[in-house]
């Protein structure tokens, strides 16, 4: 058994309540079911325009079960007394005495909570599936019926369409399943984020015998923020269990992020084979010096915002709870994301090779 600090909740009365971490040697493996399915095919077709079109479509599902995710403050104390209901002094002095609620405290003067153990299990589900298509196309120019002119033009494209990714962090039902497809999540840990709807990258390129030039397109569509798709999901979670459904209905109050605006970015390069042992190779990164999106940016509730009016009456039965403080707009700062946003702006190459 080891253990390790992680964040602390506010301390109560002066004292520090920390968080630690324990591990699971009774942790059993992931398991994953996957499928694939794709096609490769090349071009036949006699005509210059045609003929040099090559691609693939590749189709992939993953479903992962048993996933390891450290327990929740929410899940540890729902271990506790999430279902259990004491009646009498001995049954609750009996209850505080289980494992599960050693390792959530709680200060017996006020009952605030105090240092919490955590522990990893077997708690999640992850699942996704998409499409992606590479396309490859070349011609010569005097091919495609421009005279003399020298050289070959070719243009790749690859593509990486989302249908879905959707992660439960536990098989409670307060941890609702959250389709993060088309936004910064998934938040579930050990996984990557940015499920964006598709990505795209397009390159076209100019060949001549001893030089190149290449231009490439890097585009990713518009996006909402993790906790908007987390809303979202509660929000269906509430509506379906209000229409019969099995679960609880969460309480949230709404979001005002802002979704981050489509990203659309260009490199330029080329190489030039001087003689038989000396290359060239020189280019343009962020060639319109393209600023990176804003992420975090918010609508806040401004002043003059009707604070108990943001959620109307049927929204309040839905779960949906009115902020308690005004918060300025924060619409031209925030953060952003270098994993897929250019935070460096245009910069300039420049190397060669020289072989002996």
């Amino acid at each position: 058994t080891f253990y390790t600090v992680a964040n602390a909740p506010a301390p109560s009365g002066g004292v520090f309540a920390w968080t630690y971490q324990e591990g699971n040697p009774n942790l059993k493996s992931e398991r994953a079911n996957t499928w694939t399915a794709g096609i490769v095919f090349t071009s036949r077709a006699e005509n210059a325009w045609l003929a040099g079109l090559t691609g693939a479509i590749d189709w992939w599902k993953v479903d992962l079960k048993d996933a390891i995710q450290q327990y929740s403050i929410d899940y540890a104390r729902y271990l506790c007394y999430g279902t259990v209901i004491v009646t009498t002094p001995e049954e609750a002095a009996a209850q505080a005495n289980t494992e599960a609620c050693r390792n959530v405290p709680r200060n017996l003067a006020n009952g605030a909570a105090t240092t919490m153990l955590l522990k990893y299990d077997n708690l999640a589900t992850i699942a996704t599936s998409g499409v992606d298509v590479q396309l490859n196309w070349t011609a010569g120019l005097s091919d495609l019926g421009f005279g003399n002119l020298p050289g070959r033009v070719g243009m790749n494209v690859q593509a990486s369409i989302l249908d879905y990714y959707k992660t439960k962090a536990s098989p409670q039902a307060f941890d609702v399943e959250t389709d993060w497809k088309g936004s910064l999540g998934p938040t579930l840990s050990g996984t990557n984020p940015g499920a964006y709807s598709y990505r795209l990258n397009t390159a076209f390129s100019y060949t001549l015998p001893n030089m190149s030039f290449s231009l490439r397109w890097r585009h990713l569509p518009s996006v909402t923020t993790a906790a908007a798709a987390a809303e979202r999901a509660i929000v269906e979670n509430n509506e379906r269990v209000a229409n019969g459904g099995d679960g609880v209905i969460l309480s949230y109050t709404p979001t005002t992020a802002i979704k981050a605006k489509r990203y659309d970015i260009f490199d330029l390069s080329g190489t030039w084979n001087a003689t038989e042992h000396l290359s060239l190779r020189a280019g343009i990164d962020n060639l319109f010096d393209r600023m990176p999106v804003i992420t975090g940016a918010t609508a806040g509730y401004p002043s003059g915002t009707n604070l108990s009016a943001v959620c109307d009456q049927a929204a309040e039965a839905l779960g949906c709870k009115d902020p308690t403080s005004l918060s300025y707009p924060n619409d031209g700062a925030g953060t952003t994301s270098a994993g897929f946003y250019d935070t460096l702006g245009r910069r300039y190459f420049l190397g060669f090779k020289a072989t002996f």
